[in-house]
């Protein structure tokens, strides 16, 4: 340990001699502010290939609600708010030169809002069953089973895992998550419940609307809103309050695509060298 931390002091002396050595630390200081090559989301986005993948997140993320309903007929539907957005990740390791390569991610989340009437103990029980028809519940190996205690809970939930059941697993298509397909895409699908009664507050569903941070809602050079929450969540809770017992928020959130270098590969992203800085961004 000590010989290898010599040899590095020794290596740090002699780049800083030469005035080579000092370019390549001048060039590394000033790397955050340089531009970056950064993809362009916006042809992605309007590409044949990802238009294919988005109809069936689209389509695969209303089934999801659609067996819970059914399951529960109790729920009476009172709105619903989607986003959808791909960004560029720069985030790079320390020390790093040049810059790792940036990455892109895309993510939907929906969050539906019920009116509910009756015991709010008995309901969240039966809830809890409705949403494991659909394959969300606690995770038990590679399976899941329904949640135990939700009516204990405090709102929100956190996290609530999912794995498919039989009759509904993931299309084919998004079987495994692209780029790379190393993964099973359920590793990125996760859902959280909210709820509330007539006279407490709501902050514990209106919470859950990613809208609050209005940090993907805004289109930039890293930044493709697909589609964008409005601010209307509290006003639809307040709908569902007036007209029953209890409000019920379930959020489904999924990223459906991940490529952590987004210069390379088939990925159907043309990266691009745009006058871009990342130190500018960021504050």
């Amino acid at each position: 340990m000590r010989d290898a931390l010599a040899r590095a002091v020794r290596r740090a002396g002699q780049i800083l001699v030469y005035p080579a050595g000092w370019v390549i630390v001048a060039l590394w200081r000033r790397s955050p502010d340089l531009p970056r090559r950064v993809p362009n989301l916006a042809r992605f986005t309007r590409s044949a290939r990802f238009r294919h993948l988005h109809a069936d997140v689209a389509s695969w993320a209303v089934k999801h609600f659609e067996i819970i309903e059914a399951n529960a007929p109790w729920l009476s539907p009172t709105g619903q708010e989607t986003a959808d957005f791909c960004w560029t990740g720069l985030t790079t390791r320390a020390l790093a030169f040049p810059p790792d390569a940036p990455s892109v991610q895309c993510q939907r989340v929906l969050l539906r809002i019920y009116g509910a009437d009756g015991p709010l103990s008995s309901r969240l029980g039966e809830l809890a069953q409705a949403i494991g028809a659909a394959g969300w519940g606690t995770l038990e190996g590679n399976a899941t089973v329904p949640l135990a205690g939700l009516e204990r809970q405090d709102p929100p939930t956190r996290p609530i895992s999912w794995r498919p059941v039989p009759g509904f697993g993931l299309p084919e298509r998004l079987r495994l998550m692209p780029v790379a397909r190393q993964f099973p895409s359920w590793r990125w699908v996760h859902m959280q419940i909210g709820w509330a009664s007539r006279g407490q507050s709501t902050s514990a569903v209106t919470l859950l609307s990613p809208a609050q941070a209005g940090r993907h809602t805004r289109r930039s050079t890293v930044c493709e809103p697909l589609e964008a929450m409005t601010d209307g969540i509290a006003e639809t809770v307040s709908r569902a309050l007036a007209a029953h017992e209890h409000a019920v928020v379930l959020r489904i959130e999924y990223t459906y695509y991940i490529h952590l270098n987004a210069t390379r590969g088939p990925a159907g992203i043309t990266p691009r060298l745009l006058p871009y800085r990342p130190s500018h961004h960021q504050k």
